[in-house]
């Protein structure tokens, strides 16, 4: 699970260079289910080396913040309760990994 979870996080933060395919993939909630492997396998480096990689090149404000009223609440509740603690953790959990730390270091600095 873990291994499928890791390529189709690599998959997605590959499709994130293009605009047109991040914009596609932000509709099909491609930032959750990057969450949800994350919030998963967090332990495992290569999981979360390419979930980090993914929600970075994606873009957490792009992402999670579309700024309409209705929305900016669960928006930031999701930040606070889910994108934060994980990506703490994962840099947590992996000091010696520079891609993980660079990552985490980017997609914390978006979020604060």
């Amino acid at each position: 699970d873990a291994l499928v979870q890791e390529k189709a996080c690599g998959a997605i933060w590959c499709f994130t260079f293009n605009d047109k395919t991040q914009k596609q993939l932000i509709n099909l909630g491609a930032p959750l289910a990057v969450l949800r492997s994350l919030e998963a396998h967090v332990r495992s480096g290569a999981v979360a080396r390419n979930a980090l990689r993914a929600l970075e090149n994606i873009g957490i404000d792009q992402a999670f913040f579309f700024r309409t009223p209705e929305v900016v609440g669960a928006q930031q509740l999701l930040v606070r309760n889910a994108v934060k603690p994980l990506t703490r953790k994962a840099r947590a959990l992996h000091p010696k990994d520079v891609k993980i730390q660079q990552s985490a270091e980017a997609i914390l600095r978006w979020t604060e």
